[in-house]
């Protein structure tokens, strides 16, 4: 998921990443003492861009930051399809708020958001 509110304009694209391995974020997140809602549950019934669906979430505390021009080649490379769905209003949301809660984000990732 893209956090930037315009990554065109930005210097950076920080993306948070999509993982099934709940189970080993929750434990990282209860051993680093972090705010649980660093980790933001996603449903099966919400991963329609999952080949397989299943339930999972997105973990706030560790964005990804690529180019813009990186990101461009990334999808016109994919061998799926480039028709990515946007992200639920409430979703953003918790995610922002996840983002925010985490001390092992950089501030500059959270000025872009």
């Amino acid at each position: 998921m893209v956090l930037n509110k315009n990554p065109k304009t930005d210097s950076g694209v920080y993306l948070v990443p999509f993982t099934t391995k709940k189970e080993k974020i929750i434990k990282f997140i209860e051993y680093a003492k972090l705010d649980r809602k660093t980790f933001v549950d996603i449903p099966d019934k919400e991963c329609s861009f999952l080949s397989r669906p299943q339930d999972g979430g997105i973990d706030c505390n560790r964005p990804i930051e690529i180019t813009l021009t990186k990101l461009i080649e990334l999808i016109d490379n994919s061998s799926g399809s480039c028709n990515y769905p946007k992200a639920r209003e409430t979703l953003l949301k918790l995610v922002i708020e996840g983002v925010n809660a985490s001390p092992m984000v950089k501030p500059v990732i959270k000025t872009c958001l």
